[in-house]
């Protein structure tokens, strides 16, 4: 895990860009909250909300571990199915139109 230290007066949105700079290169973060959130020099509280805006965002993915390590990268997006741009029913024809 890289060492780097954020001070405490950065923002929620500062702290998820941190974690984003942190996973961009491939790199996995392991720890358990607290070793992740002092390292990040965050409280838990912090680290879990900014967490969780990453993955409501689907940016990173959380697996979590045995003894509560985390395993924190970043999401492999797929690429996802659109919706059919026209209406593509068509009445059928033993429907009678009133």
């Amino acid at each position: 895990m890289t060492d780097v230290r954020v001070t405490r007066s950065e923002s929620s949105a500062g702290l998820e860009s941190r974690i984003l700079e942190m996973v961009a290169g491939g790199q996995v973060l392991v720890g358990t909250i607290a070793t992740l959130s002092a390292a990040l020099c965050a409280s838990g509280t912090e680290l879990r909300a900014g967490l969780r805006g990453l993955l409501e965002s689907e940016r990173i993915a959380v697996h979590t571990g045995l003894s509560g390590q985390l395993m924190i990268r970043l999401e492999r997006r797929k690429r996802r199915s659109l919706p059919p741009l026209v209406e593509r029913r068509r009445p059928a024809a033993y429907l009678w139109i009133l």
